[in-house]
């Protein structure tokens, strides 16, 4: 039985080592730096009116009170508007802390879609200051107002993530 060539195993190790820290890297940095990560579903499963669809965002909040955001809306307005669409949400904003820091307040983020259907697409997301899990209605982290679509705030369902 013959022995392994220690020295020809250790350039192949060596080599394999080397080829694995050459190339390219994904990396996943989206939100290093951030305070707050953040996940919010908001959908709008009422018929009423002939409302429907939904909005799903992801935000990196940093320290400095700036902050990036990523996601998607889909408009499902067929009776009331003549409009069935999914329209792609992403900037940046800004945050700051309200109710003695219980909340954090997400305001410069645009909406797409309502934009399309000619309401104000500005929208403002309060959310708990504390990391966890959390549910509601539409209303519980959007806020609504008149230049907004009429969407019933109590109506729907939200879900919420908020991560360091």
């Amino acid at each position: 039985m013959s022995k392994p060539n220690i020295s020809v195993l250790a350039v192949v190790v060596g080599l394999a080592a080397g080829a694995l820290f050459a190339v390219p890297q994904a990396r996943a940095d989206y939100g290093q730096g951030a305070v707050y990560q953040i996940a919010l579903s908001l959908d709008d499963n009422s018929t009423e009116h002939g409302q429907g669809g939904g909005i799903w965002l992801w935000f990196a909040l940093y320290p400095d009170g700036t902050g990036d955001y990523e996601g998607s809306d889909c408009i499902s307005q067929g009776g009331r508007y003549g409009i069935h669409g999914a329209y792609h949400d992403s900037g940046d904003a800004t945050w700051t802390y309200a109710d003695n820091g219980s909340s954090v307040v997400i305001s410069g983020v645009l909406i797409e879609g309502w934009a399309v259907i000619g309401f104000d697409p500005h929208l403002t997301i309060t959310v708990p200051s504390l990391y966890g899990h959390y549910s509601g209605t539409l209303g519980t982290f959007l806020t609504l107002t008149p230049d907004n679509p009429p969407i019933d705030p109590n109506g729907g369902h939200s879900q919420l993530q908020v991560a360091p």
